[in-house]
């Protein structure tokens, strides 16, 4: 029952391909602050986010993705890349935005 709400809940949601580009990104992402190999999805995460100019990613991973000590490496990587640094955001602060 639940994993058909959860089909259902995303029914309509494209679905962001990797692509050589992404992998690099994520590659270089996972230089820039020397991530354990355990992290490598999600820094994929971060990379499908910024190649696809996606402008928030959820998350309730606050170790790798929403973490403020590695935003700012991030961004620069992504930046220097050409691309636009998503806000990345935990579900509740995304609805505690005014």
């Amino acid at each position: 029952m639940v994993s058909r709400l959860r089909i259902e809940a995303t029914e309509g949601i494209d679905l962001l391909i990797s692509t050589s580009e992404v992998n690099a990104l994520a590659l270089e992402l996972m230089r820039s602050h020397t991530l354990p190999p355990k992290a490598a999805s999600d820094a994929l995460h971060i990379a499908l986010a910024a190649c696809y100019d996606v402008d928030y990613l959820l998350t309730w991973n606050c170790k790798h993705i929403a973490n403020p000590n590695f935003e700012l490496t991030f961004a620069n990587v992504i930046a220097q890349k050409g691309y636009k640094y998503p806000v990345i955001l935990t579900p509740l602060d995304f609805l505690l935005q005014e």
